[in-house]
């Protein structure tokens, strides 16, 4: 009876203790492209679970505990964990670990059981072949979302107009402020230019499951997509936040009501219009133990090759889904927020990324994902400038300043060297260096830029 009490008592304690879970662990660089001894930490509050799909307060998200540390604070710690915080009398950062909280075992069941019923309920995409002919075109739509991603791809061909996004991000969680009116402009632009009464969105494809990458998703998807839109994302993947686990239970719902379908961002479901970069390998969280279902199945369904096919990625940016959008003669490639661990396993870039028209640079313009020490084809390089030798437009979706080091001055310098004829064009000011754009638009047709306000 005693220990039964003891024990409560030791729960209750801990449910009265701010659980976070580490949603960032970033490298700092300097403006010179220098390794810091830093890093950038960005704790999430783990709330108490309200899966509401009628709900979107989440998007909104008030982090008040992002912080630099050195190595010491965070070298036993890895991003998905949950911790207690707390400072000591020097004022110091000092993390301890949050996993046998009642909370975190809460969300770590409830993403697992949510990513199983979407894994179990995903289906082959629409085998999509765009070829375009004379009276066809295409556009892409970048959108100034602050501190993170959201891009609109319209295909104009004659079978109507349709409409992509790839991430979306509507909340800066960094400077607390909101962006949905700016993605709300762009479809209004969109459906002007191209006569549309009722804007509805036919894929959505996620990178990697950061916040800065998928928090207007659940407004978009309530609000503008189309009736059995697909929705792309790696379900294998665990990341337990709440705000993340509200995404999955909202794709959950709407798999239940068929209203979207959900389409595994893995290579065999490659049509003539979407790539996937990444190898045909499960990315992990962490290893799996005991086994794992999804991988027995996915062999036996031919799509893997064997039972040991899949590579751990603890750092969430290195998960990022590499996506290539091929029309016609042209392309646009996005690599989410992959850094160099993550590039050494990609070997498909070649030649996608070396012929690609239109290349989204990685993370934010920061160091972390111009850094890349190996090439598949075996050519000695630092960085990604060499992956991209014939790109017509390169651009950077991100706010100056979020966090030291983006944008990188170095990074910016070096693409200015190896290519000094190309603009590198950004979601937070237009070339003339007029801030706060609404969004930019490039016409395929003839690489035009124009930023609107």
């Amino acid at each position: 009876m005693k220990n039964g009490i003891k024990k409560r008592r030791i729960v209750k304690k801990a449910s009265e203790k701010e659980l976070f879970i580490i949603h960032n662990i970033t490298q700092l660089f300097s403006e010179e492209g220098l390794s810091l001894d830093n890093y950038k930490l960005t704790l999430f509050p783990v709330r108490e679970h309200n899966l509401n799909i009628h709900s979107d307060e989440d998007t909104q998200l008030d982090v008040q505990n992002d912080f630099t540390v050195n190595w010491d604070v965070i070298k036993d710690y890895t991003e998905g964990q949950f911790v207690y915080m707390r400072r000591n009398k020097k004022g110091e950062i000092k993390l301890s670990k949050g996993i046998k909280d009642t909370r975190a075992r809460q969300h770590i069941m409830t993403n697992n059981r949510l990513r199983a019923q979407i894994a179990l309920g995903s289906t082959a995409p629409e085998p999509t072949d765009f070829k375009l002919s004379q009276n066809e075109q295409v556009f892409s739509y970048h959108v100034n979302v602050g501190h993170g991603n959201c891009s609109f791809i319209v295909i104009d061909s004659l079978h109507g107009t349709k409409i992509w996004c790839v991430d979306s991000s509507e909340w800066d969680y960094l400077s607390k402020k909101s962006y949905r009116s700016n993605i709300e402009d762009c479809l209004k632009y969109i459906s002007k230019k191209f006569n549309i009464k009722d804007i509805k969105i036919e894929k959505f494809f996620l990178t990697h499951p950061h916040y800065d990458h998928f928090s207007g998703f659940i407004f978009l998807i309530k609000k503008y997509a189309s009736t059995y839109a697909e929705f792309w994302i790696n379900p294998y993947y665990s990341f337990s936040s709440t705000s993340y686990n509200n995404l999955l239970n909202v794709l959950n719902s709407c798999l239940k009501s068929r209203t979207l379908k959900i389409i595994e961002s893995y290579p065999w479901n490659n049509t003539p219009n979407i790539s996937i970069l990444n190898e045909n390998q499960l990315i992990l969280r962490s290893k799996p133990t005991g086994g794992l279902t999804s991988l027995r199945k996915l062999v036996a369904s031919g799509k893997l090759a064997s039972s040991t096919s899949y590579i751990v990625q603890k750092n969430v940016n290195n998960s990022s889904v590499i996506y290539h959008f091929k029309f016609g003669d042209k392309s646009i490639l996005f690599p989410g927020d992959i850094e160099d661990l993550g590039w050494k396993n990609i070997k498909n870039c070649m030649p996608y990324l070396s012929r690609a028209n239109y290349y989204c640079l990685s993370h934010h313009g920061s160091m972390n994902g111009h850094i890349r020490s190996s090439c598949p084809a075996r050519r000695p390089i630092n960085d990604v400038r060499l992956c991209s030798p014939l790109v017509d437009v390169l651009f950077i979706q991100g706010r100056d300043g979020a966090y030291p080091g983006i944008i990188n001055k170095k990074l910016l310098t070096d693409f200015k060297i190896t290519y000094p004829l190309k603009h590198i064009f950004r979601t937070d000011q237009d070339p003339s260096e007029r801030s706060d754009p609404l969004f930019f638009e490039i016409t395929w047709l003839n690489d035009a830029v124009v930023y609107k306000f």
